[in-house]
This record gives C-alpha cells, sequence and structure tokens, in this order.
C-alpha cells in the first residue's frame, strides 16, 4: 500500500514538474501575454499585462519548497523591476501579498498614472488584514511634471499610500481580498478611483 501511494505521489510530481506556465496563466485572473512558454518553475510571459500594470517580458519561477507547507510563492521580474507573489492556502495558511517590489512600472493606457516606481515595497495580509506594509512609491500622473512620492503603512485593516507633489494628492487604500479605493485631488477636484489587484 505505502509502495502505491508513493509510486501515486512520484507520477504527481513529475507530471507537475513539467505543468506549463500557459495552463497557470489561463487561471490567473487580470492577467495576460502576447504568448507564454516554460514551466511554472520557470516560464516566460511575453508583453505581460499584470492587472493595470503592463510588465512588458517577465520571467514567472514558482519556489517549490513553499509547496510543501501550502504556501505559493512567486517570482516576477521584468525589464527594470522585479516583484515576489506570495498565497498562503491549507492548513498553515500564511500572509498573502507581494514582497521586495522594485523598478519602475508602466500601467495601460487610460489610467490616471502612467506608471509607478516602487522601492523595496512590501504588503502583506493575513487572515483578511494588513500584516505589514512598507517600501516608498512614486507615480507619475499623465499631463503632471512633478512625480508624486510617499510611503505604504498599515492602517488598521488595510494598507494605506499617501501620495503627494505639488497640488496633486493621490489616496489608496487596499484590503486584503485585493480591491482597493482612493481619491486622486488635483488642482481642488477629487476623482473617486477604485480597482483590484
Amino acid at each position: 500500500m505505502r509502495f502505491r501511494l508513493a509510486l501515486v505521489a512520484l507520477l504527481l510530481l513529475a507530471g507537475a514538474v513539467q505543468l506549463p506556465l500557459a495552463v497557470v496563466a489561463r487561471q490567473m485572473p487580470g492577467s495576460g501575454a502576447a504568448a507564454v512558454r516554460g514551466s511554472v518553475w520557470n516560464g516566460r510571459m511575453d508583453a505581460a499585462v499584470l492587472g493595470d500594470f503592463f510588465g512588458g517580458d517577465t520571467r514567472v519561477a514558482l519556489a517549490p519548497l513553499p509547496l510543501l507547507i501550502g504556501r505559493r510563492q512567486v517570482a516576477l521580474q521584468g525589464a527594470g523591476w522585479r516583484a515576489t507573489l506570495h498565497r498562503g492556502s491549507g492548513v498553515i495558511g500564511g500572509a498573502t501579498g507581494i514582497a521586495d517590489a522594485s523598478g519602475r512600472l508602466p500601467l495601460l493606457p487610460g489610467r490616471p498614472l502612467a506608471a509607478v516606481t516602487l522601492s523595496g515595497v512590501t504588503m502583506m495580509f493575513e487572515d483578511g488584514r494588513c500584516r505589514t506594509a512598507s517600501g516608498g512609491i512614486s507615480a507619475e500622473i499623465a499631463g503632471v511634471a512633478q512625480a508624486l512620492q510617499g510611503a505604504l503603512r498599515c492602517e488598521g485593516a488595510v494598507a494605506r499610500l499617501s501620495l503627494a507633489g505639488g497640488s496633486t494628492l493621490l489616496d489608496l487604500r487596499f484590503a486584503g481580498d485585493g480591491n482597493w479605493r482612493g481619491t486622486l485631488t488635483a488642482g481642488g477636484i477629487a476623482q473617486p478611483l477604485a480597482g483590484a489587484l
């Protein structure tokens, strides 16, 4: 009986080792790419769109060891940026969010922001509450010469980002479910914003 279980586990592992990234990428809401190749352990997404961000050609690598304790950890790296995504699950659980994000990421056309530059950004949630939020962020707004700057922090259950530059203010709050809302105030006019990561 033990031999059969070990054999089944070995066959499942062998299949997972060859799991194409394209299969997993189709299950990621809000993401897409011109082409996806390689495995989940070492793959690539060409002209990747990750939520509201244009990541360009992006390397994707799932870390195998955290899977043993029910956690998924995915390293992403593009031209001039990098980040690690974490997702806890199962009995052990764990924090969910983003860690060690750095670099410049352009946003898709039609958004109020043109691009963001991240400096050591970490935003982790546990049981739906902000556990840690830190790092510096600079945001470029189309038509505004001065970039907005600020830092990320936990404020109660949410992660709050307050950016300022000249007379323009951007205040965002991120919830543990991935949704965010906020306000962009420019020239005395406040514009509500909302979305999902």
